[in-house]
């Protein structure tokens, strides 16, 4: 069993989730949610100290050639910090960028959130319901507006790490 934490970081709040990875090659979401960047390093640390086996995964910037804004620099300098405090706890922290998320999920850099969203849906079926839950159930969350999106952020972050990394995991 390894454990995955996929980070969609923020300037002053990241979007995070936990996945267990089994030798069957099935996931299963442990946790996630989006939180203060303070409480995401609490967070960081307690499952590098807590799992032995556990991989991180964070969402890079990339530059697009325009100008950056003071979120977008505040979101790499968390990314920063997280990187740093992954590595005073020897643990190691891998880097995957939007487009390359995208691509892995939809085969195109230029996809928007609603294609990226149906392939993960297309992959491992609708949500369910609370009688007959499916594989994705507990991402279908009435938290407040804007959190899911970065808990999916954080999902297909999570997924994509594992399919670059675990060919044919999942």
């Amino acid at each position: 069993m390894i454990y995955i934490l996929g980070i969609d970081p923020g300037p002053v709040k990241s979007g995070y989730i936990f996945l267990s990875l089994s030798n069957e090659n099935i996931f299963n979401i442990i946790d996630k949610n989006h939180v203060e960047n303070n409480k995401m390093k609490r967070i960081i640390i307690s499952k590098c100290i807590k799992f032995n086996n556990i991989e991180i995964v964070v969402e890079t910037i990339v530059s697009y050639g325009t100008v950056m804004s003071q979120a977008t620099i505040g979101t790499s300098i968390w990314a920063g910090r997280f990187l740093q405090m992954v590595e005073d706890v020897n643990k190691k922290v891998s880097f995957l960028s939007r487009p390359d998320v995208k691509m892995n999920l939809c085969k195109d850099s230029r996809a928007k959130k609603a294609n990226m969203k149906q392939a993960i849906k297309d992959r491992f079926g609708e949500y369910g319901t609370k009688k007959n839950p499916g594989r994705l159930y507990s991402l279908k969350t009435n938290l407040e507006k804007g959190v899911l999106e970065h808990i999916w952020a954080s999902f297909q972050l999570a997924i994509s790490y594992i399919d670059i990394n675990y060919e044919n995991a999942l």
